[in-house]
């Protein structure tokens, strides 16, 4: 077998006969360059079974000339004839094993590569001369050298390129560049020069090793130290308790003295009902709401000390917001809503810069008790037929006005956090809880205390919140005894809203704000 030069690119492949049967096959080296097949930047063949014609001559490299023979070798049990199946597959074995034998010969060492136009400098491998970039040597300012375009770090306060030469070892991959902190706390790479002209003012991190100017560091207590703006941003305080620690860490705190409560916090003791009322018509309410400027914990430190001091209701988080919580309210008459809730505190969240009703996350849900419609209660004669009854009008009224309270009530019309998609089945929703779309109903019976109600926008309009709620009481009491039939239907609207005029004086909030509503209608007509 002859001697391959590995530099040589000659226009026609040098034959190098491999074996010594009937049939002569032959391959050399053509360069380095992009394989056909993989596309990675290899030392490049050709081989005689597998570039059968001059005009398909693409290179490949060694492990796709493996790949090619191999698959030949399976293509050869197409043969016709068994005995030239046999003898076929054996030459090209024979091929394979000579193949796999000689090509690392033929291979570039890293030495080699190194020596090469188109080695990379730190990394020891091959690149596309488009794929290189000259870059200045970490060890030797006064040397440069060519390497890939990834293995080159630029230097941000020159704006240079600068690689660390080739070692054999995993440290090659390190950033050959000191480590500084941008003003925005992004991590950035300088070089020594650059470094020396700001060490004055620079100090080395602690806890992540970068480097940051003296006035950019914090103090925490729970280290006892101070970080860099990039150790910063993955510190904040508990959402909870306000004590700061690791965003990846495993802090926990006392959630009966957390500021913001899990989602499915209840209160150890139960809830607390405020107000009396003959017909157990007890409700509460959860006002989702985002922080768009502000404080996020000290502002819900306030709101929670304002509820917790009369033990009105506390704060939870949900998953919807992006950067808020939601208020929930312990069970009061709709008495104790209008003459003893502070309601300040929605009005002191807007000065704060809480958003509810011009966002796309937020809600504003009431919960009503399943005692208010006769459920079952200890000393009192269970009726379950009209229970579900009065639950049963409650709901269709909703369900069957759901234009109307859409647009003279609730504000919203969401699909996907209070769905009407149950329309047609609500019999079997109120006997048996089933739910097209869990809870995420517009009348949602899931829960085994209340009946929840999720059709209303968010809001920090006390007027608004109050017309909500006004709303929920209103059509608990309208339909406590309707009377329902083909011939006088009293779900509708118009009917509805004729009782409530004639119960304005319970209910102003709510009617003020349908009466505004449609005189916007008729404006718009």
């Amino acid at each position: 077998m002859t001697t391959i030069d590995p530099w040589a690119t000659p226009d026609v492949p040098p034959e190098v006969p491999v074996m010594s049967y009937e049939y002569h096959f032959s391959h050399g080296v053509t360069g380095v360059g992009r394989c056909a097949n993989c596309n990675d930047v290899r030392t490049l063949f050709v081989h005689s079974l597998i570039h059968t014609s001059a005009d398909e001559c693409n290179p490949l490299c060694a492990g796709c000339i493996k790949w090619e023979i191999e698959k030949a070798y399976e293509a050869a049990s197409d043969a016709s004839f068994p005995e030239d199946r046999a003898s076929l597959r054996r030459i090209i074995r024979d091929i394979h094993s000579a193949w796999c034998e000689n090509s690392p010969r033929y291979q570039h060492t890293r030495e080699e590569i190194l020596a090469h136009p188109q080695g990379c400098q730190h990394c020891a491998r091959f690149a596309m001369p488009d794929n290189l970039i000259h870059a200045i040597s970490i060890n030797d300012s006064s040397v440069t050298g060519l390497v890939h375009v990834s293995c080159a770090t630029e230097c941000e306060g020159c704006n240079k390129q600068f690689y660390e030469p080739y070692r054999n070892d995993s440290m090659r991959w390190r950033v050959p560049l000191i480590r500084v902190a941008s003003g925005s706390g992004r991590v950035g790479a300088i070089c020594s020069g650059c470094f020396s002209n700001e060490q004055n003012e620079l100090q080395q991190c602690s806890t992540c090793n970068v480097w940051d100017y003296e006035a950019r560091f914090v103090y925490y207590d729970f280290i006892d130290e101070s970080v860099c703006r990039n150790c910063q941003g993955q510190i904040s305080p508990c959402r909870g308790c306000g004590e700061y620690s690791w965003n990846d860490g495993d802090h926990e705190c006392d959630e009966s003295l957390a500021t913001i409560k899990s989602f499915d916090f209840r209160p150890s003791g139960g809830f607390t009902f405020h107000g009396t009322d003959p017909n157990n018509m007890f409700m509460g309410f959860e006002l989702e709401v985002e922080c768009e400027s502000g404080n996020l914990f000290d502002s819900a430190a306030h709101v929670d000390s304002v509820l917790s001091k009369s033990n009105r209701g506390f704060l939870k988080s949900d998953g919807s917001l992006d950067d808020g919580f939601e208020i929930v309210t312990q069970p009061h008459t709709l008495a104790e809503y209008t003459e003893r809730f502070p309601w300040h505190i929605v009005s002191d969240l807007r000065e704060l810069g809480f958003r509810s009703w011009d966002t796309e996350t937020c809600g504003f849900h009431v919960h009503i008790s399943r005692k208010a419609f006769g459920w079952r209660e200890r000393g009192v004669e269970y009726n379950e037929g009209r229970y579900h009854a009065h639950l049963l009008r409650f709901t269709k009224l909703i369900y069957d006005n759901s234009r109307h309270v859409t647009r003279y009530v609730a504000g919203r019309n969401s699909s996907r956090w209070a769905s009407y998609s149950d329309r047609g089945n609500l019999n079997h929703k109120i006997k048996h809880g089933h739910q097209s779309n869990s809870r995420y109903s517009a009348v949602n019976v899931a829960n085994t205390q209340t009946i929840e109600i999720r059709v209303f926008k968010g809001s920090l309009k006390v007027e608004r919140i109050k017309a909500y709620l006004q709303f929920v009481h209103s059509v608990a009491e309208y339909t406590r005894d309707l009377h329902v039939s083909p011939n006088e239907n009293n779900l509708m609207w118009r009917k509805y809203t004729g009782w409530l005029r004639k119960n304005e004086q319970t209910y102003p909030e709510l009617v003020s704000l349908i009466t505004t509503r449609s005189s916007n209608d008729n404006e718009e007509n």
